[in-house]
């Protein structure tokens, strides 16, 4: 058993809603450990676990990648908006090099 693989399969929709029809309780749902080890889980060899964990993982750190990515750009934005707003840097004195044609890079 690979414990990765049972992280990310406790993530997927068709668990979830699995769990939730058994939740009691409005305030506070939860539900009972009797009724989490009736859930079958499907349970491919070894490594089949191990790839398709490896594969979730990649997703993820992709993931958090391109939204640090967003993130830093958007701080960028920000930024570059509040110099330019101020007057501390002008447009007309930011010196731009021409790109003749971006096709071709």
């Amino acid at each position: 058993l690979d414990y990765n693989f049972i992280y990310y399969y406790l993530q997927t929709d068709s668990f979830i809603s699995e769990i939730a029809k058994h939740q009691y309780g409005a305030n506070y749902p939860a539900v009972r450990d009797e009724d989490v080890k009736r859930i079958k889980i499907p349970l491919p060899g070894i490594e089949e676990q191990r790839e398709i964990a490896s594969i979730f993982f990649s997703i993820d750190s992709k993931i958090k990648f391109v939204f640090n990515m967003s993130k830093n750009l958007s701080d960028l934005f920000e930024t570059l908006l509040n110099v330019l707003m101020t007057g501390k840097i002008r447009v007309k004195d930011i010196e731009f090099e021409k790109v003749e044609n971006l096709a071709e890079n």
